[in-house]
């Protein structure tokens, strides 16, 4: 497969795995669990409370839970196996990205870098072109 073909390979995917991110309904980061208490009444007598889920937020840097109520487990569960698609389609998204913009910039001109990598958003490359080809970056100097 030569370069060409790969680039547009990996636009495709490229394209396939953000309308997958898209598609995705709710996305929760995180973990589930179930606990039991137990406790004892006055009179001796030991009992055990029903299962609580507690949703532990993952990546806040802070020690967030959340109750959960028994008629919305099933719903956090699904957004919670979303959340880890989600995340390993943002692996792929960047891994694809990366590789485009690395092929783009071996390139001759420096635009095709920014076109392989936006070109699906729609943005293009553009602008004002000194004499040489090179691009006029914002602040006047050349890209």
């Amino acid at each position: 497969m030569d370069g060409e073909k790969k680039i547009e390979a990996w636009q495709q995917e490229l394209i396939t795995v953000r309308s997958g991110m898209e598609e995705m309904g709710p996305v929760v980061i995180g973990t589930i669990s179930s606990s039991r208490k137990k406790y004892r009444t006055k009179d001796g007598e030991e009992r055990v409370c029903g299962d609580t889920a507690v949703l532990k937020f993952a990546g806040t840097g802070k020690n967030l839970t959340v109750r959960i109520p028994k008629d919305k487990e099933k719903l956090v569960r699904k957004m919670i196996d979303n959340g880890r698609k989600w995340r390993d389609l943002n692996k792929r998204y960047i891994l694809l990205s990366s590789r485009l913009a690395v092929y783009g910039a071996l390139k001759k001109t420096t635009c095709d870098a920014d076109t392989q990598v936006r070109e699906s958003s729609g943005d293009s490359c553009g602008g004002k072109r000194r004499g040489d080809g090179r691009r006029i970056g914002k602040n006047g100097g050349a890209t």
